[in-house]
């Protein structure tokens, strides 16, 4: 007979948090927080020479000090991550420039720390690690609304941006550079809107992950403000401007769609007919931005980023060819790319163009392995999505699965890297520990879910706390 968890069990009957962890797990969980706070805001107050470093990273490093060897196991995510951030490191020593190397990994830890201190509240306290994620939610509401404010009233984020308050929020040194092409940036772009985000395709991959994050949550905890919350990020991510994160709503709802029915549904005819459509509908609507390109009636601000980043691409294509082991090392992209005779200026490339694809940058900074780990990264995280079976309905798993593909899909054709930059970080940090801690047996961790049966009863007798019957 299959007995119901009881939501009146005590933490330690249903293996929960104890007395002996809870202040642990209420200093992850307040570390989270404040780590979710300084993500958003950064602050750069602290100025070395001509580089601005926020407090955001002074945190997380402090962090680090907090919480290291607390926890000796890992999860396969953290464990991939781990491993792909120490083989770029390594790889500084055939760099052309290692500065820019040794920078990318400074950049980089504190995805890590804050990912080891997430997976720990996620094992110890599913519902604790919740309850950091709906904070950080509720935080980024601000900046969301930033964001729709910048769209609809462009005076308004003009004159935020000309304000001396700006420079505590952006890097200074990207709001003084107003080369797009070298800094990659369309914030002062009336037809886009990026908040804090220097690039509307970068503030779009934010606001569809906490949209993603915001629905899923819901679904677990039905509590309401989730409701609003998934509201407000979802109208950030229409008013960003990008036409990429447009694009990949519907495509990540069908990948999502076809995913979730595949691994999770009794039938295998059905299965194979959603997932049929699935690669279909991605296939399609690849066509459909590759017809954009070709058609000349279609308008040059939507052709000439395709055509650029076909560009980049095709270079990227040659050039592994010529090194696919070690690929160019940290530097050596834009030393190749600038003498390449692939410049082009209608199109936005200069020598500084990117590769616009986080496996092309990953193999040119770090060589194949390392693009090899970031691709095994990813199917980690699809993988572990496919083992979410005790929430409350599939609806979980399946925005869950359409965030993390339209995060990775549209670093596809960006620059913000497997981990995001550093806005980004603590957003997919969070995410990832919700997926690993729904796809934990409530056996071996903390209660991850109340079901529906459970709430209901739970308000039923919630005056004499007994145990519902089967």
């Amino acid at each position: 007979m299959r007995h119901e968890l009881n939501i009146h069990q005590q933490p330690a009957e249903r293996g929960g948090p104890t007395m002996q962890n809870t202040s642990s797990t209420h200093k992850l969980e307040l570390l989270l927080n404040i780590a979710s706070f300084l993500s958003i805001f950064q602050f750069y107050v602290i100025r070395l020479g001509g580089v601005y470093l926020q407090v955001y990273m002074v945190f997380m490093y402090w962090m680090l000090l907090s919480t290291f060897g607390k926890r000796k196991g890992w999860t396969g995510i953290e464990a991939f991550a781990a491993a792909l951030i120490a083989f770029q490191a390594i790889s500084i020593v055939w760099a052309k420039n290692p500065g820019t190397g040794i920078r990318e990994i400074f950049f980089l830890l504190p995805f890590l720390i804050a990912l080891r201190a997430a997976v720990e509240l996620a094992t110890q306290d599913p519902a604790a690690l919740r309850r950091a994620a709906i904070m950080y939610l509720k935080i980024a509401a601000v900046h969301s609304a930033l964001i729709i404010i910048g769209r609809v009233a462009p005076p308004a984020k003009i004159a935020f941006l000309n304000s001396p308050l700006s420079s505590i929020f952006i890097n200074p040194n990207t709001l003084n550079d107003t080369n797009v092409y070298l800094t990659g940036s369309n914030i002062r772009d009336p037809g886009k809107s990026g908040g804090f985000l220097i690039n509307a395709n970068v503030a779009g991959a934010w606001s569809l992950l906490t949209f993603h994050l915001a629905a899923a949550l819901y679904f677990v905890d039905r509590q309401s403000i989730l409701k609003w919350l998934a509201l407000i990020h979802f109208l950030a991510a229409i008013c960003c401007g990008s036409k990429l994160s447009l694009l990949c709503i519907p495509v990540g709802f069908m990948f999502s769609l076809a995913f979730v029915s595949t691994s999770m549904g009794p039938d295998p005819l059905k299965r194979a007919a959603i997932a049929v459509l699935g690669c279909f509908s991605i296939s399609a609507a690849s066509l459909a931005i590759y017809a954009s390109g070709i058609l000349a009636h279609t308008p040059y601000r939507l052709v000439a980023p395709f055509e650029a980043r076909m560009v980049t691409w095709g270079f990227g294509a040659k050039e592994f060819f010529k090194s696919p082991l070690l690929g160019h090392g940290y530097g050596g992209w834009t030393e190749s790319f600038s003498r390449s005779g692939e410049v082009r200026l209608d199109l936005g490339l200069t020598q500084f163009s990117a590769p616009q694809n986080t496996f092309i940058q990953l193999w040119s900074q770090s060589g194949i392995i390392a693009a090899a780990i970031g691709i095994i990264f990813v199917s980690a995280t699809i993988c572990t999505i496919s083992r979410i079976r005790a929430t409350p309905s599939r609806a979980a798993p399946f925005f869950l699965a359409s965030g993390v593909f339209c995060f990775f899909f549209q670093g596809m054709a960006e620059n913000y890297g497997l981990f995001g930059e550093t806005h980004i970080q603590q957003l997919l940090v969070l995410t990832l520990a919700v997926i690993i801690s729904l796809s934990i047996p409530a056996n071996k961790a903390g209660s991850t879910y109340l079901s529906e049966e459970n709430r209901t009863e739970g308000k039923k007798m919630h005056a004499n706390e007994t145990r519902p019957a089967v």
